[in-house]
């Protein structure tokens, strides 16, 4: 099996922090799922930009970082925290290592 890590995250922006851990990641695993959270959500003071917004800004960092064994996916909410994990497994392909900032997917994801 290919050493792939997913790093889940909303990327509300997209910035230099996300970029060091994505980057290290990167120094570490075969691929890189970048699983961004909240995708379909828009519009409100937490999640300013548009899923397909925050999918363009990880492409262009990951550009520009060197980053070239990355998958950048979006990935909606269910608005149902006890589907959550089952649900983002469905959308992305194995991987062995998760990187995330929210406790809730590291108890239930890996």
């Amino acid at each position: 099996m290919t050493d792939r890590a997913l790093f889940l995250g909303r990327f509300q922006p997209m910035h230099l922090g996300h970029l060091a851990v994505l980057q290290s990641i990167a120094r570490h695993h075969d691929e890189i799922i970048v699983g961004i959270g909240s995708a379909n959500v828009s519009h409100t003071p937490i999640n300013p930009f548009t899923g397909g917004e925050r999918v363009a800004m990880v492409h262009g960092a990951l550009r520009e970082g060197g980053i070239t064994n990355a998958l950048v996916l979006p990935i909606p909410d269910l608005g149902r925290t006890a589907l959550w994990a089952s649900h983002v497994e469905s959308l992305v392909p194995q991987f062995r290592v998760l990187y995330t900032n929210t406790p809730l997917p590291a108890r239930r994801l890996g």
